[in-house]
């Protein structure tokens, strides 16, 4: 008895053609992880297949799973929206090529990731709907709520070895011990990168509110690269490996981060998933 086909939505996080008409495509998927599916016919006029795929694509599928690694095979395909505002700011759009390259290597194939979903969902929403200017504080709040969600959350208010409560002045975080460690503890190995009190904050907050809430600040240019610097060495301490397209988020030739604004303040309690 062949297998059913499974109902779900996904986040197309890459595309790669398959012959002439074909593509094959890994989504981020709330039931699935991250799921690889075959598309066959897709740049074809086909009623059930309405493609083809594009990047950061949002959409209704139905689909045949594989067996162990095989692909699954694409029964239906209805995009729902493709964030389009995305297109009309660069900043907004490196920090877009940038999320999808980071939930790629946080999603695992076939395991369930509902709040990974409507993370990835709500920060590339955020950035499309504010786009100049949110940029970074929408990719600093998703960068931390994917590191909450896999359990390696910075420690920013107490020790990361004992739990010690940590002072309210600057002080020395250490991205390879998972923030900051207190003196009472053994030194830990790798660099140690000192965080200005009212950055810390900042960055506790960003976690707290999500990518929706983070959209209503403005971070200055000297905020953007004290953080980013530190979470760039977290990032690549969880996932053991760096990102080429971490580039888009850090360098101001870019286009990134072009000027210096004022800094902003959340306010209110962060928003419910949708």
């Amino acid at each position: 008895m062949g297998a059913s086909e499974i109902e779900t939505v996904g986040i197309v996080l890459r595309r790669f053609d398959y012959g002439d008409s074909s593509q094959i495509a890994h989504l981020h998927c709330p039931d699935a992880g991250r799921l690889a599916v075959l598309a066959k016919a897709i740049k074809r006029p086909n009623p059930y297949l309405k493609g083809p795929f594009d990047l950061f694509q949002l959409g209704r599928l139905a689909y045949l799973p594989g067996r162990e690694s095989d692909l699954g095979l694409l029964k239906r395909w209805e995009p729902i929206t493709g964030f389009s505002g995305l297109r009309r700011s660069l900043p907004a759009l490196y920090a877009a090529f940038y999320l999808v390259d980071l939930f790629w290597e946080a999603a695992r194939e076939n395991v369930a990731d509902p709040a990974g979903f409507q993370l990835l969902a709500r920060a590339l929403g955020a950035l499309e709907e504010q786009g100049v200017g949110v940029a970074s504080a929408v990719v600093l709040a998703s960068e931390m709520g994917l590191l909450a969600a896999s359990g390696q959350a910075p420690a920013l208010e107490s020790c990361a070895s004992c739990g010690r409560a940590a002072p309210s002045g600057a002080f020395r975080l250490h991205p390879q011990a998972g923030g900051w460690v207190c003196e009472r503890c053994p030194r830990p190995r790798g660099p140690a990168l000192e965080l200005a009190p009212g950055d810390r904050r900042l960055l506790v907050s960003l976690g707290r509110a999500g990518p929706g809430q983070a959209a209503r600040l403005r971070l200055s240019r000297e905020q953007h690269l004290a953080l980013r610097r530190f979470m760039t060495e977290l990032v690549q301490t969880a996932f053991e490996r760096a990102f080429r397209s971490e580039a888009f988020v850090r360098d101001a030739r870019r286009g990134f981060v072009t000027t210096s604004v004022p800094s902003g303040r959340l306010r209110g309690a962060p928003p419910s998933p949708r």
